[in-house]
């Protein structure tokens, strides 16, 4: 050892992916075996101090299911520090899911570790493929200040002790583990203890190369690795050598209590501190002889479907289901907390790395099928029962006999102006009154004071069939639409509406709507629509056996155009869009392009010898769809043959090929200022990956993409690898939550998209955005055939159902605009396509009468770059929570409108804490609440009273 007192913390542990290379319930027989060992190890052995169970708390449940008595045991070593538990639910992905996912997760570990009688403070992140930006962010909203972590930061030139700092200056000590091991530096001692003391030796003097401190750290532990029974014994022997080396069994908190007091000291020593990384960890290894650390970032698009599945439970979730029942419930109506725990439980269980990022077998991913439907079926009844319980609220008294009340209700934080497409249900008991209605009785004799016509149409009614009831077609074709007023004597305008289908169905009612089940004739519905923020709209509708007519302004047989954009569909399926208030025009937008790939589920590879083919020249099928006043529809099919697979030695594509049907359909919205895109591919082919593609002709070096509570620029011309330190190549495509934008300050091209996490923007004279809309891969993991990786990142595993031999169908936007992202606050739209207005359809006489008035706001938020991300009951207590952040790096002001006036609002953590030094903002007469967001900074409101 150098010449100096070192004492090196060894942290026993297991890395316990739940599901990966096995489906869960194989590898919870191994954890049950694992835990009935170390129980019997800590009461039998009081000199082994301390286990940790790899950060998680979801192990205990598992655990718990097959050995429910064992809890108290649990319970006992979790309180008194033997067993580390804690911080998270599960070690998740952190790009792959929301912000708001990461604060549940942590929120629920929290609650369990603390139900054990510990939470471990330490944001222990030790296997995941990278960090997102805001992370030390999120921590230090749980009063963590430290973290510890394997990938996404290279090691050269950098010590192991780090600050690592959010973009809002929010700053966490980070430990980074050994790219040469990560978090399994001591896993493979000797078994022999002599052997093995020499091993800890040899570690520590590696440790010290890249320590600041005397502090040194050996994790003794890996994957699924059962507890060293003889560590304490193991330990007495390294510190005995008397060779300035003091070993010690420790816990995470104990490393990190004392490396932060020798930091603290270090630093008081003039001239003397930690490097700091900022943002976004993301880089691959440069560093010679690492091969461990490697980013792995194709698991971005591994399994789409299961992305996809994940973006519409957390919308449902964070964007309906829990905004919808806080506000009904500060309007004295129930929370219902544990179905909305039950929802997010299943989610979060298909959160850890393995699982959300497609890199598991197949098994695994149909599971999570499964939970991710249990979470959107809870999310979506819930959403309906509130819609109901407030729609019995409203006074309906303005509705006309023949009309039934459609609801649009607001899923956002600003008024909703602009198109919207419904379901309008009109049950068939309604339709059958309203044909009675309108089909006049013939009378009962003629007389001659009648009028002749009313003579000719009735004599054949009474004299030739016997006057037999007349049973009236409760059919229809038109309707009419117009908003409900608040009185009965108030009128309004009728609204130009389409209809775009009809079809009869029995459909459920939620709890409290009066009937169970009932047979409805659905009509799909566009038209222009106004709905408060986080609000509701009533509409009268009425049917008509009349056809709806309206007159249109006509347009080339390929072109849509509204009063913002115009864009022509070019006889390859290309589009050509013009921006009417810039005079940009923007070409060759949403062809599709499809290579071979030879990787896995961690990596995408291009094969050694590739064909790439793509739609430019195509000749696709054009249909009309719509031509409407509220919306102009497109449909364009393609028959795509595209090569069947690779050949046996995976170096290239087959000559045979198999047709891939294609179709796009491209919607333009009156009003609107994007272009909806909605794209359904059958896919047949194996062994290969498919993008679309929007030429934005905008001459950047970055692009910028939405992340978690940030929005993060990324290279278009990533730094290669070197050939000498070659583990896998540096990634050229990115995450993005639900938008990427390219501007020049003048010129900007944002693509919206709905579950669709991968990106790149090609280093092309005209910045393509390519999307990613799958990858159909063969293995678990590949051998050393990929041309962007060494080899696979875990078993060669066949995976078949990784080929995605099924129908998909993806929603994407195209939104041209001036400036740059902040200044058009391009998110707004982002968040508009993906929160569409939801819709209820009820009938005057089936509710009690309300007095709400037939259109109001419960929440609002207003300022510029303010995004709200969450509106929930708090946990431990009666207040509502509302958070917003900042994404820009500009300071900001937001002012919120809360539902009913306040007791109090304070500044909390994302722990829903109030801090010491908080004090009450003020609150101005009209519920107004003024808060200051710092850039990039995210504001947790704890609404009491």
């Amino acid at each position: 050892m150098p010449n100096s007192d070192y004492t090196m913390y060894v942290i026993a542990h297991t890395h316990w992916d739940r599901e990966w290379y096995a489906p869960f319930q194989h590898f919870r027989i191994r954890l049950v075996r694992l835990m009935d060992k170390l129980l019997h190890l800590l009461e039998h052995n009081l000199d082994y101090t301390h286990f940790s169970l790899d950060g998680q708390t979801v192990l205990l449940w598992d655990y718990l299911e097959i050995r429910p008595e064992n809890k108290s045991r649990l319970e006992k070593y979790v309180s008194a520090g033997r067993l580390g538990v804690g911080p998270w639910f599960i070690l998740p992905d952190e790009f792959l899911v929301s912000g708001e996912a990461l604060v549940r997760n942590l929120q629920l570990g929290h609650r369990i570790a603390a139900e054990f009688g510990h939470v471990q403070k330490v944001g222990y992140i030790p296997d995941t493929f990278g960090h997102i930006s805001q992370l030390p962010q999120i921590l230090r909203g749980f009063d963590i200040g430290t973290a510890m972590h394997f990938r996404g930061l290279d090691e050269t030139g950098l010590r192991s002790e780090l600050w690592w700092e959010s973009p809002d200056g929010s700053r966490v000590l980070l430990r980074h583990l050994p790219t040469y091991a990560g978090y399994t530096s001591a896993a493979v001692l000797s078994a022999d203890l002599q052997a093995a003391a020499s091993d800890l030796e040899s570690l520590a003097r590696e440790e010290a190369r890249r320590a600041t401190t005397p502090i040194l750290l050996a994790m003794n532990g890996m994957d699924h690795m059962e507890a060293r029974e003889d560590l304490p014994a193991l330990l007495r022997e390294v510190t005995a050598r008397a060779n300035g080396l003091t070993a010690v069994q420790s816990s995470l908190e104990e490393y990190f209590a004392a490396l932060e007091d020798a930091v603290d000291s270090m630093d008081n020593r003039k001239g003397l501190s930690l490097q700091v990384v900022r943002g976004e960890l993301r880089d691959t290894n440069r560093t010679p002889n690492r091969r461990v650390m490697r980013v792995l970032p194709n698991i971005l698009s591994s399994r789409i479907y299961n992305k996809m599945q994940n973006e519409r439970a957390q919308t449902l979730l964070e964007r309906w289901a829990e905004p919808w029942s806080a506000l009904m419930w500060t309007q004295g109506e129930e929370y219902p907390t544990s179905l909305l725990w039950k929802a997010w439980e299943w989610l979060l269980k298909n959160h850890p790395h393995d699982s959300i990022g497609g890199c598991s077998v197949d098994a695994v991913h149909a599971q999570m099928e499964t939970r991710f439907a249990w979470a959107t079926e809870i999310a979506t009844q819930i959403t309906a029962e509130r819609h109901h319980l407030l729609a019995k609220q409203i006074n309906l008294s303005a509705l006309a006999e023949d009309e039934v009340a459609l609801v649009l209700f607001n899923g956002l934080a600003w008024d909703w102006e602009g198109v919207v497409t419904v379901d309008l249900d009109l049950p068939v008991i309604f339709l059958e009154r309203w044909a009675v209605a309108r089909v006049p009785q013939p009378p009962e004799e003629i007389t001659p004071e009648m009028d002749f016509v009313d003579i000719y149409r009735w004599r054949p009614h009474i004299e030739w069939a016997g006057n037999p009831p007349i049973l009236p077609d409760p059919s229809f074709k038109g309707l009419h639409l117009c908003p409900l007023a608040d009185d009965a004597d108030e009128t309004n305008d009728e609204i130009p509406l389409q209809i775009e289908s009809l079809s009869r169905m029995i459909v459920s009612h939620p709890p409290g709507s009066g009937i169970s089940v009932g047979e409805v004739v659905r009509a799909r519905v566009c038209f222009h629509a106004r709905v408060p923020a986080y609000g509701y709209a009533v509409y009268g509708a009425r049917p008509d056996p009349k056809p709806n007519k309206y007159t249109i302004e006509t347009h080339p047989h390929n072109v849509l155009e509204n009063e913002y954009l115009r864009v022509e569909i070019r006889s390859n399926g290309t589009l050509t869009l013009t921006d009417k208030t810039t005079g940009e025009v923007y070409t060759d937008l949403c062809h599709f392009e499809d290579g071979g790939d030879s990787g896995d589920g961690y990596n995408y590879s291009y094969p050694a010898e590739d064909r790439v083919y793509n739609t430019l020249g195509l000749s696709p099928r054009f249909s009309r769809l719509a031509d409407g006043p509220a919306v102009q529809r497109y449909r364009l099919d393609y028959d795509w043959a595209l090569p069947c697979g690779l050949d046996d030695q995976r170096r290239r594509r087959r000559e045979t090929t198999v047709n891939c049907p294609l179709s796009v359909i491209v919607s333009l919205a009156e009003g609107s200022r994007r272009l909806d895109i909605e794209i359904t591919f059958d896919n047949r082919a194996h062994d290969h990956r498919l993008r679309v593609l929007f030429p934005s002709d905008v001459p950047v070096d970055v692009s910028h993409s939405e992340a978690q509570f940030d929005v993060v620029a990324h290279p278009v011309c990533p730094e290669p690898v070197g050939p000498e330190v070659w583990v896998e190549d540096a990634p050229v495509t990115f995450p993005q939550q639900s938008w990427v934008d390219v501007s020049d300050g003048t010129r900007g091209l944002c693509i919206v998209n709905q579950g669709l996490p991968e990106y790149q923007v090609l280093d092309t004279p005209r910045r393509e955005v390519a999307v990613t809309l799958l990858r159909a891969v063969a293995h678990l993991a590949a051998g050393s055939e990929m041309q962007t990786a060494l080899n696979g990142a875990g078993p060669g595993m066949p995976t078949p159902e990784a080929q995605i031999q099924r129908r998909l169908t993806f929603r994407l936007a195209i939104l041209p605009h001036a400036s740059v992202w902040d200044e058009a606050e391009v998110w707004r739209q982002a968040h508009a396509h993906n929160v569409p207005p939801q819709a209820i359809t009820v009938e005057r006489t089936a509710w009690r009468q309300g007095d709400r008035p037939a259109s109001a706001s419960l929440l609002r938020v207003e300022g510029h770059n303010a995004v709200l991300s969450a509106v929930k009951r708090a946990e431990q207590e009666d207040a509502l929570i509302v958070r917003l952040y900042n994404p820009s790096a500009e300071a900001t002001r937001a002012w919120v409108t809360l539902p009913t006036h306040p007791t109090a609002v304070w500044r909390a953590g994302l722990d829903e804490t109030v801090r010491d030094q908080e004090k009450p903002l003020p609150v101005e007469p009209d519920r107004r609440v003024q808060v200051t967001l710092g850039p990039k900074q995210i504001v947790t409101l704890k609404i009491t009273g």
